[in-house]
């Protein structure tokens, strides 16, 4: 927990996520995730059939398309993580809890 986790290490978690058969619960809580990192998780744990709870919590992902552009590129917004978090729901067979209590997006439940 509180451990500060760059967009590399994240994508290097992401991809051991992916090939992962026995890690059943894992915490980044307070980990300073970019949402482009938390998209990559989110997106390799598609893929993940054990993974039961994921606890983002505590990670500032801001109000919904805070970040629109990076270097004149489109940057991930918090409505794509939204987007990749129902996904990950859909398909996943395994993650009963995620959670995501103060990251940030408490506006976008409300409307």
């Amino acid at each position: 927990d509180h451990q500060r986790l760059s967009v590399h290490q994240a994508f290097a978690v992401a991809h051991a996520l992916r090939f992962n058969r026995k890690l059943r619960t894992l915490s980044l809580r307070g980990c300073h995730l970019s949402l482009q990192a938390l998209e990559g998780l989110l997106l390799s744990l598609a893929f993940n059939s054990v993974l039961s709870s994921l606890d983002l919590s505590l990670n500032p992902f801001g109000p919904p398309d805070l970040i629109r552009h990076e270097n004149g590129k489109l940057a991930v917004t918090t409505s794509s993580v939204i987007a990749a978090l129902a996904e990950l729901f859909r398909f996943s067979n395994s993650l009963e809890k995620v959670s995501l209590s103060g990251v940030g997006l408490d506006d976008v439940a409300g409307g």
